[in-house]
């Protein structure tokens, strides 16, 4: 039965009318398709009661356009009559030109929601079977014997010589070397005839004498000046002087050098392509400079086959980052304290000494292995970094993956995090 019609609220301002979009273009019509047969017509469903109507409220004033007021709660819907049974449909025709679609209209109010339904009981859980008994770790297998090492490859041939580099600036004079030893005073020639004595010539007026000067303190000189050195005069007495130029000395006898002073030109007195280099005392020597050395910006002229990065001798290649273990390449030779072992990451099997083929990649990834650890492949951050001596032949790819196991020997977890809560175990 249809509720009960309350009065009519009043009328809202009217909203300014938009304006009108463009009207699409009209599609062919398609041919009718054949009229089906009609079902029976359904029952018509009892209708509602005519709710009271409400009083008309009075009119306003009619004032500026506002926006539409709100629309007032619908009554309830009468019952629906029995539908007929739907006729046959006719056949479809032709789609037409799809029109342009028009603005899109104002999204009406959002209606209340309904209530939510009740939640059904949880199912019940299965029973889980029982586990299956843990089949038995098989003996390790013995390392098998290092084959002989192979002939060491023919020397390639030199590549050709360089351009030979600008000449640098004429360095400076360097100080005067130590006079050498005085020779011989040769033989006294014999002495010339005198020769005749000329007249002498008038004799010049002296000249008013000067001054007495001063007569110093006898004495010992007293203590020199911060950075004054004695130097002596024609008269051989000792004068407290500063020192000036690229350097000076204190008073205890240190030479300390100005900013500044030590110049490319002052420097240039070696060979070209040398450069000074310094030993642990701080004594500088010149040394040949090598051109083909890499630079932190990158390199340019590099040959293939011929530059590399590297070691030249039976060592192992080492990196760092903030001088922390972040990788490490050796050969499989008995010589290396970790043979055939290949590691990058930080942390990345920073505690393994004597281990054999280990394959370590990512952030701490097998850090703890240790003595007789072999032959592990850890590839992902943390990936079984909790290993320790002893345990081999574990594969794991992906991060944190046996990141919890302590001990293990021929596991293999594929995946993030396969693994993760395992703390001991065999053959997984």
């Amino acid at each position: 039965m249809a509720g009960t019609t309350g009065p009519a609220g009043a009328d809202g301002l009217p909203g300014a009318v938009g304006p009108q979009g463009p009207i699409g273009l009209t599609g062919l019509t398609g041919a009718d398709g054949a009229i089906g047969p009609q079902g029976p017509i359904g029952l018509t469903g009892v209708t509602g009661l005519q709710g009271i109507q409400g009083v008309a409220g009075t009119t306003g004033p009619a004032g500026a356009d506002g926006l539409p007021g709100a629309v007032g709660p619908q009554g309830p819907i009468g019952l629906t009559g029995l539908t007929g049974p739907a006729g046959a449909d006719g056949a479809i025709g032709p789609q037409g030109p799809i029109g342009l679609t028009g603005p899109a209209g104002v999204d009406g109010a959002i209606g209340p929601q309904g209530p939510i339904g009740l939640t059904g009981p949880a199912g019940v859980d299965g029973a889980i079977g029982p586990q299956g008994p843990i089949g038995l770790t098989g003996p390790a297998g013995a390392d098998g014997a290092i084959g002989p090492q192979g002939p060491i490859g023919l020397t390639g041939a030199t590549g050709p010589q360089g351009i030979q580099g600008i000449a640098g600036p004429a360095g400076v004079d360097g100080a005067a070397g130590a006079t050498g030893a005085q020779g011989p005073i040769g033989l006294t020639g014999p002495a010339g005839a005198d020769g005749a004595v000329g007249p002498q010539g008038p004799i010049g007026l002296t000249g008013p004498a000067g001054p007495q000067g001063l007569t110093g303190p006898a004495g010992t000189i007293g203590a020199l000046t911060d950075g004054h050195i004695l130097v002596g005069d024609a008269t051989n007495v000792p004068q407290d002087v500063a020192m000036s130029g690229d350097a000076s000395i204190d008073n205890t006898g240190q030479l300390l050098i100005n900013n500044g002073a030590v110049t490319l030109v002052k420097m240039a007195v070696g060979a070209p392509s040398q450069v000074y280099v310094t030993d642990n005392a701080g004594n500088p020597t010149l040394s040949s400079f090598n051109s083909l050395g890499w630079a932190l910006t990158g390199n340019t002229g590099t040959v293939d086959g011929t530059h590399f990065i590297g070691t030249s001798d039976n060592q192992p290649l080492n990196f760092r980052v903030n001088n922390l273990k972040a990788g490490r390449i050796s050969a499989d030779i008995p010589a290396s304290l970790s043979r055939g072992e290949t590691t990058l990451g930080v942390g990345a099997g920073a505690a393994g000494t004597g281990l054999i083929r280990n394959t370590l990649i990512g952030l701490r990834a097998g850090e703890a292995l240790n003595t007789n650890s072999h032959r592990n492949t850890f590839i992902g951050a943390l990936s079984g970094f909790q290993l320790g001596a002893g345990s081999s032949n574990n594969v794991a790819v992906g991060d944190l993956t046996y990141q919890n196991l302590l001990f293990g020997l021929n596991n293999t977890a594929i995946g993030s995090g396969s693994g993760v809560l395992l703390t001991s175990g065999d053959q997984n």
